[in-house]
Order: C-alpha cells, then structure tokens, then sequence
C-alpha cells in the first residue's frame, strides 16, 4: 500500500499535478453537432461531480481506515453517476441558424426538483467545434411568455372600477425574451 501511494505520487509530481485530488475515467468529448456539444457537457458534468477523490486527508488516518474510505467513497461514486441529475436530461429541439450559430434546447433536471427545466444552448461554431456561447433557463417571471402582469396598472384599473384579471407588460427581468442566462453579464 505504501509503495502504491508512493507511485501515485510520484506520478502526480511527474506531471505537475497535485497529489491532493485524482481523477479517474474522464469522459471523451464530442462537439462535432451542436446535440453532441450539449450532450458532452452534460457527460463532463457527471464526470465532475462524481470522480475526483480528495486524498488530503488520508495521512490522518490507518492504512485499514484509507481502504476502507477508498472502498465507500467508490461506492459512493457509483451511486451518484446512476442518480445524478443530468443522466435523465433530454434534448427537445435542435435549431442550427447558420453556418456558426445554434440554438439547443432540452429539459434539465437537477437536485433541487422533481420537474425539468427548460434550457436552451447558443452555440457558436469555434476552430472547427461548436462551442457553448450562453446557457439559459426559460425566465421564472414570466414563464418564458416575455409578458409579466403589470401588477400597477392593475391597481390602477381597480381604482377606476374596470376589473380586467391580467393587464401585462414587457417582462423586466428576462427583457420581453423568455429566456434567462447562467451567465450573468458583466456590470
């Protein structure tokens, strides 16, 4: 065993990375249409979340505790790639514009709730892939309408007697266009 994490960390100093992490079976990428990018994002993602083991920690403990911990946390590991979130995403339609722009959209799920999300990828062909530009969730304000109820005017009509249910403006907080991005821009 010792001889094992000796190798390991030679192994790391040999490639310039720190023996504090290592990360296992990283998955092949592939951005050869805008469904693959997405997808391959998707497969990074899992891979992220449920294959780098911190080690740091092994000198605190017995040889016995480390196998033991090695054992569970690949157990763990296992688990989580079967149960995470992204593994039931689905794509639901596929825009290619131009020859350097496309639109990807799918339902997301992820561990906050039960029911997917509407999402949508802008792709950008880049050095011969295509290459994700924005990320953007349909706006919860607005419902991905680009209309939100214009709440003032309705007091307003109330006050005046006229009882129309849902007088409506522009949405605020998506810009009239459904979508919001991840990628919040830049003050």
């Amino acid at each position: 065993m010792t001889r094992c994490l000796l190798l390991v960390m030679i192994f790391f100093a040999a490639c310039n990375k720190s023996p504090e992490t290592i990360e296992t079976g990283k998955p092949p990428l592939d951005f050869s249409t805008p469904d693959n990018a997405v997808k391959s994002f998707w497969k990074f993602a899992i891979w992220k979340d449920t294959s780098t083991v911190d080690t740091s920690t092994y000198q605190l403990f017995t040889r016995n505790r480390i196998d033991k911990q090695k054992l569970q946390r690949t157990r763990s590991l296992e688990k989580a790639r079967k149960k995470h979130a992204f593994s039931d995403n689905t794509i639901t339609d596929v825009q290619v514009k131009s020859e350097s722009y496309a639109v990807v959209e799918a339902k997301e799920f992820t561990e906050y709730s039960d029911k997917p999300t509407d999402t949508r990828y802008v792709l950008s062909w880049e050095q011969g892939h295509w290459k994700i530009d924005d990320y953007q969730h349909k706006c919860y304000t607005c419902d991905g309408t680009g209309m939100q109820t214009d709440y003032d005017q309705q007091l307003k009509d109330i006050q005046r007697g006229l009882y129309r249910t849902d007088p409506k403006k522009k949405c605020e907080q998506c810009k009239a266009t459904g979508w919001k991005s991840y990628f919040p821009e830049p003050e």
